[in-house]
């Protein structure tokens, strides 16, 4: 599956998640939250694997790019994070 060039603005919770994901490819996504926001994670991963991301702008109240458990083979590169907690 490939994602691009997808916008989300003022999410609650989760803007992306990937949850049981196998080979997902994110590329140019715009992802944008007040910094005050609680809790507005920008990507999160858990359970995937084989997963790239690049390159993307986030910026939220809490992580930018958040891995769970079970993730493995995560490529990540060239993100703009600001604000939030980094990756």
């Amino acid at each position: 599956m490939t994602l691009r060039r997808i916008s989300s603005f003022d999410s609650k919770f989760f803007h992306i998640a990937m949850h049981g994901c196998k080979n997902v490819r994110a590329h140019y996504l715009r992802i944008s939250s007040p910094a005050n926001s609680p809790n507005t994670d920008g990507i999160h991963i858990s359970s995937s694997t084989g997963i790239k991301i690049a390159p993307s702008q986030i910026g939220t109240g809490d992580d930018c790019i958040s891995i769970g458990p079970g993730s493995h083979y995560i490529f990540i590169k060239n993100i703009f994070c600001g604000p939030g907690h980094g990756i």
